[in-house]
Parts: structure tokens; sequence; C-alpha cells
């Protein structure tokens, strides 16, 4: 029998339903429409735990630049991620591609953007090559902030996986990020 992992996007969901932690109406509905979803036999897409996870896995195994030990993902924060990785069709496509998160300042949203942005440049399909990744923001320094995190992540990594290294590259003068293998970059851009 398969081990069984565990889903910590429908655990957060239903958490938010039974009233278990405080949310805003958005935010119980988008709850409400993951559980619905999972139920709907006839719904085009289904919920994979384990893309979920592998997205959940790979941020928690990156720094917080600010301290430098790892990053410890938040529950909304695993919801959020697990919900745009792990929504797919029967042939893989994902049901979200874009996502516009908002939320209170210090509270997460740029240390999960940065991560999500780096999982995208090293480990996105969706296309197979040429990926552009693009951190704005209002101003070119506050899309550098998300830039800079970015960076320092991948350092870490750069730092212990040679493979890493070998396929990324950092050109900072234009505030580049490049994935040699098949492409792809992230770059900061203003509004």
């Amino acid at each position: 029998m398969a081990d069984k992992q565990k889903d910590y996007v429908t655990d957060y969901a239903r958490k938010v339903y039974k009233g278990d932690i405080l949310a805003s109406k958005k935010n119980i509905k988008t709850c409400e429409r993951h559980l619905k979803d999972l139920n709907n036999k006839d719904f085009k897409y289904r919920f994979d735990v384990n893309k979920a996870n592998r997205v959940i896995k790979f941020l928690e195994l990156l720094p917080d630049p600010k301290t430098g030990k790892l990053f410890k993902l938040a529950e909304f924060q695993k919801f959020i991620a697990g919900s745009l990785y792990g929504w797919v069709d029967d042939i893989g496509n994902r049901r979200y591609t874009k996502s516009y998160t908002s939320m209170a300042r210090k509270n997460g949203k740029t240390i999960l953007i940065s991560g999500l942005s780096l999982y995208e440049m090293l480990m996105g399909d969706e296309p197979v090559n040429e990926r552009l990744v693009r951190l704005t923001a209002n101003s070119r320094e506050q899309a550098t902030i998300a830039y800079d995190m970015v960076t320092a992540q991948l350092n870490s990594i750069r730092d212990k996986s040679t493979a890493i290294k070998n396929i990324t590259k950092i050109t900072e003068s234009k505030k580049e990020i490049f994935n040699t293998k098949d492409r792809s970059k992230i770059k900061a851009v203003s509004n």
C-alpha cells in the first residue's frame, strides 16, 4: 500500500471552514471551494497531494535570507503554494497558472513569492523551456527586495548543490537570474 502523505492544503481548508482558523470571507469561500471541488467527481481537475507537497517541501528547504535558518511555512502559506500546484487535470495541466496574493505587511508574502519564483524557474515545466518569472512592484526598489530574496535563497542552494550551481547564473547588473539548462529566467521589473 502506498504511503499516504499529509494533505496540508485540505487540512487548512477544513480548519478554516470549521472556524478553527479565523479568516476573511474571501478566504473562507476559497477554502469552501477547495473542499467542494474535492468531492465533485465530474470536475475537470483533481487535487494531487504529491504535487502540492512537492512545492511545499521545496519552499521549506529554502532559508529565510534575514536569519539564514530554514523557513517554516505557515499553514496559510502551505495552502497558497499547494493550491497553486496541486490542482491539475488528467494530463497534468495546472488549474491555476496565475495568482494575486494580497496580505498585510510583514506576513511572509515576499518570502513566499520569492520561493515560488525560484521553484518555477528551477522546477517548472509549463512551458518546458524559457519560462519568464517577473518580480513586479510599483517601483524598481520594491521589486528588488523580492529579487534580492530570491538571489539569497538561490545562493544558499548553489552552495550545497553543484548541479544547481552548474545550471544557474546570476546577473546582478540586470537583476536577472537564469536557468541555463532551459533558458528560463527571473527578472525584477517595476510597474
